[in-house]
């Protein structure tokens, strides 16, 4: 089972294809992490071989609870599932970061930068 939060707005096909590609053939889990700690993407097989543990330090509960059920780990690291937007500061990032996805075009024909600023 693969869990993406929809909050991952520079993900890339390629990057959710090579997470897939990880994936081994004993029980297991492939977690991509998001920068401040949290999960963007959680690849388990068997589907429900662990709870999933999103919020605020995501990362490392999935990490204990995956070592917990004796689960193969891997951790997966990609550029566009770093960045997830929880917070104003992460709208601002997502503005001033380089390329031009539709919802970096949305953020900025919005002018979010500057209203982030002026909160």
């Amino acid at each position: 089972m693969l869990a993406l939060p929809a909050d991952i707005p520079l993900v890339q096909s390629h990057e959710i294809d090579d997470l897939i590609a990880t994936r081994t053939t004993a029980r297991g889990m492939v977690i991509a992490a998001s920068r401040d700690g949290g999960t963007n993407a959680l690849l388990t097989w068997p589907p429900l071989a662990l709870p999933f543990l999103f919020g605020v330090g995501s990362q490392a509960r999935h990490l204990a609870a995956a070592h917990e059920r004796g689960l193969t780990v891997r951790e997966f690291r990609a550029t566009g599932m770093e960045l997830d937007v929880d917070r104003p500061d992460d709208l601002l990032l997502l503005a001033e970061t380089d390329g031009e996805t539709e919802t970096q075009r949305l953020v900025r024909e919005l002018c979010v930068a500057e209203r982030v600023m002026c909160v």
